[in-house]
């Protein structure tokens, strides 16, 4: 086949993963520096639907 190992498949399969980085972290980042990281999830949930976004709770965490 691909006379590659197991481990070295899934080795190469684990680092080929790049964190990708969207656009809605970049705005709850925002969002949480404007607050002067104050705002926990709850409230950080209510700033971003109020913006638009549709996010749940437990994404923010």
């Amino acid at each position: 086949m691909l006379n590659v190992s197991r481990a070295g498949y899934y080795a190469a399969k684990a680092s080929a993963k790049s964190t990708t980085i969207c656009a809605t972290s970049v705005h709850l980042k925002a969002a949480f520096a404007e607050s002067q990281q104050t705002f926990g999830s709850r409230r950080l949930l209510t700033e971003m639907q109020s913006k638009g976004f549709q996010i749940g709770r437990y994404k923010i965490r």
